[in-house]
């Protein structure tokens, strides 16, 4: 990131918002970098600039009172951590706009300057945008300039998305999605036991870097992990015979078992006591939202999500990536049992409805329909009316 220069009149009191919230982790060094070669290079003493510091995630504060020592700026500002939550960016404007009504000096230039990786997401308003715009509008109105600075915005723009290492943990990588108009919203993804590799833009078995596993083991049962960075998620397990190691991040063999091993097939998701496919490839599925295990008159022990939850496999995404496949079949049973909020509406896909799907199978109230794409263009398609039934697509 480089430091923006801003216009002062005689003078200028400047905040820095700066966003602390917890998607932040893998740019918080970055962000302080920029804060410190931003104050750094203001004209700063009691007759031209000071600065202070409001940082925010779920809600915001002052924590650092306006300031014309710029010393004592950089220590503190070094001095400031990452901390979690959401990103109340709605919170920052009005925190913004009351500290300068309290404390801005007269006759001078109110700048304010956001450091932040993303757009607002708590609380949720009918309208995310324009909340901030009537937030920022009262800011404008009262001659309050405001610089925003997205830390994404380093990114190369390439194929619709854009793919960076995540500095703490090399298990884990960022994708940042153009949203239009120079904004982008960050997504943090796993790549399970393997490493990302910058180079290659995909997850693999060479270890790229100092690398810390993103998951923990249940101390009280070693067949349990979670995720380090969201303790209070649902916690995901091994398959039996297995049990957890932070070591090799992944579950390894702690007694005899014999795992299903095909040529033919790839993966058996049973969902009959965990996320694991049942065949030697071990693959796991992440767990996104609420999906449990009960159990369904047809099919015994089934995966019930709630309309708002999926699965991701990131097997799937380095296998199909390191292969060259001339024909595959997917086989999926499924029971429609409420109304889903999912956009794409896909009950399978290789895209994670993000982009444009190499095949997806989804469903629309009865029917289930299987599609397979090349270069945006619909190759075969089929469909089964189905309750309770399965369908297997070619």
């Amino acid at each position: 990131m480089n430091t923006a220069s801003v216009e002062t009149r005689c003078c200028a009191d400047v905040l820095l918002v700066l966003d602390n919230s917890g998607s932040m982790s893998g740019h918080w060094n970055d962000a302080i970098d920029f804060a410190r070669d931003f104050v750094n290079s203001l004209p700063i003493s009691s007759t031209s600039t000071r600065v202070g510091v409001i940082m925010f995630n779920s809600n915001a504060a002052v924590e650092i009172s306006f300031s014309d020592d710029k010393a004592s700026l950089l220590a503190e500002i070094s001095g400031l951590s990452i901390s979690s939550g959401a990103t109340n960016i709605v919170s920052a404007v009005n925190k913004m706009y009351d500290y300068f009504e309290s404390s801005a000096r007269e006759n001078v230039r109110k700048v304010a300057v956001f450091i932040t990786d993303g757009e607002h997401n708590t609380p949720t308003y009918p309208d995310n945008l324009q909340a901030i715009k009537d937030a920022i509008l009262l800011a404008h109105q009262a001659d309050i300039l405001t610089i925003a600075i997205d830390v994404c915005a380093r990114c190369n723009y390439t194929n619709g998305q854009i793919w960076l290492q995540y500095t703490p943990n090399c298990h884990q990588y960022i994708v940042c999605e153009p949203l239009g108009h120079g904004n982008y919203r960050k997504h943090l993804m796993t790549c399970g036991h393997l490493y990302w590799n910058q180079a290659l833009h995909t997850c693999t078995e060479e270890r790229t870097g100092t690398c810390e596993c993103p998951y923990k083991t249940n101390p009280y049962d070693p067949r349990f992990f979670c995720s380090k960075a969201n303790p209070g998620a649902e916690q995901q397990f091994c398959k039996p015979g297995m049990v957890f190691s932070e070591e090799a991040c992944t579950c390894v063999v702690c007694g005899p078992v014999e795992p299903t091993c095909s040529d033919d097939l790839l993966l058996h998701f049973k969902f009959d006591e965990d996320f694991i496919d049942s065949t030697c490839h071990n693959a796991v599925a992440d767990v996104y939202g609420s999906v449990t295990l009960v159990n369904d008159c047809c099919r015994n022990m089934v995966a019930r999500f709630d309309g708002k939850s999926h699965l991701e496999v990131m097997f799937m995404r380095t296998w199909f990536a390191n292969n060259h496949v001339d024909k595959f079949s997917v086989s999926l049973w499924y029971k429609k049992t409420g109304a889903s909020s999912s956009s794409c509406g896909a009950l399978v896909n290789n895209a994670d409805c993000k982009q444009d799907a190499g095949f997806s199978l989804r469903a629309t109230a009865n029917t289930m329909y299987g599609e397979i794409f090349a270069d945006n263009q619909r190759l075969t398609t089929g469909s089964i009316t189905a309750t309770c039934r399965t369908m297997m697509f070619r």
